[in-house]
């Protein structure tokens, strides 16, 4: 964390710590300790590992959305189990721009025929909702299933 300006320190006591910066060194004495660290927030973390403080800057931190998380999930996961709950994930958010865009991306892939015919067989609106389950129980050919197998995981996968 690198900050614009110093803020304030304080021990939760509400006792505030005087910085100084002397020497190249910000400089800071809790107690009968004495700290120092060439940065700001260097001396915040030495100070803070042994005491609990507050600063008077408010850090503003990311929040991370249930989609940004699907999407990670979608993106990374070797799983394509993982893939398909993150795809649904996102299924649950059409208001979402990206997510919207993501999942037509996916939905509108080109896939064979009998990946088509299955999933209308099963009553799904497309091959991506269908699972691995499904196409083991269905279908009975070993060298299909593992065609279909590989065309689902191919198709739910996030294009960078």
């Amino acid at each position: 964390m690198i900050f614009t300006e110093n803020p304030d320190i304080f021990l939760y006591t509400g006792e505030k710590i005087d910085v100084t910066f002397s020497d190249g060194l910000y400089r800071a004495k809790v107690g009968d300790r004495n700290y120092c660290a060439t940065l700001f927030s260097g001396l915040i973390v030495c100070i803070g590992y042994f005491h609990s403080i507050y600063t008077s800057f408010d850090v503003e931190c990311e929040t991370i959305t249930a989609v940004m998380k699907a999407i990670r999930k979608l993106r990374d996961s070797d799983k394509l189990e993982d893939r398909q709950d993150a795809l649904g994930t996102l299924r649950m958010y059409p208001d979402d721009p990206d997510a919207a865009k993501i999942v037509g991306d996916i939905e509108r892939k080109h896939v064979s025929f009998g990946a088509v015919y299955l999933a209308r067989c099963l009553g799904k609106k497309d091959f991506s909702r269908v699972t691995v389950t499904e196409i083991s129980t269905l279908v009975a050919n070993i060298l299909h299933r593992k065609e279909l197998i590989t065309e689902l995981a191919e198709m739910v996968k996030l294009n960078a």
